[in-house]
């Protein structure tokens, strides 16, 4: 695929294979090779939509590996990207500040929760304009209850977010997220 692209002489495709790598990387939990590739992505792609699209799974790898401030600097593109407000499907920008919300969460960061409520009031608004998104509400619950279960893990609303958020992943069909909220109950109760 690289030498079709080469051949093509098409930056953007390179980067969406860079993007493509990086998912299967970050997906095995290879984060330090996922992060080459999401950065790899980054120069190459044009699109502010897809720059933002990849900031989500680029944030969670940074913060896996406690980089924190490389994941200050992704929120503060981030940012930018959303100011300029060059979006089409703002869908996209619900999942660029979840992705953020949660890689804050893993670094115990206590703006995660503002930055994900940030996210399901987008993915809210979303919802009564356009259409359901299934998977990017199955992703919200599960990233809710992953930072309250790092940031509050006493709080007696974690049990109905994970219930709530397992019944999602089930009822849309995701099972990996349904096992991971599983888990994540499961330890918190």
């Amino acid at each position: 695929m690289q030498d079709i692209a080469k051949k093509c002489n098409s930056s953007e495709f390179l980067g969406s294979l860079c993007y493509s790598r990086g998912m299967c990387y970050y997906l095995t939990s290879e984060y330090s090779t996922a992060i080459k590739c999401f950065l790899g992505a980054l120069e190459r792609i044009t699109d502010p939509e897809e720059k933002i699209w990849l900031l989500a799974p680029l944030a969670v790898s940074l913060a896996s590996l406690g980089e924190e401030r490389k994941l200050e600097h992704v929120e503060a593109m981030a940012r930018r990207f959303i100011e300029d407000g060059s979006f089409v499907h703002m869908e996209i920008v619900s999942r660029g500040l979840e992705g953020i919300g949660r890689a804050q969460g893993l670094l115990r960061q206590s703006k995660a929760l503002k930055t994900l409520d940030e996210a399901m009031s987008i993915y809210s608004r979303i919802k009564q304009q356009e259409s359901k998104m299934p998977f990017r509400e199955v992703e919200l619950a599960r990233s809710k209850l992953e930072v309250v279960h790092y940031l509050q893990p006493n709080d007696s609303s974690i049990e109905s977010i994970g219930v709530q958020g397992i019944h999602l992943a089930q009822e849309y069909g995701y099972p990996r997220h349904a096992q991971h909220m599983m888990r994540l109950l499961s330890a918190s109760l």
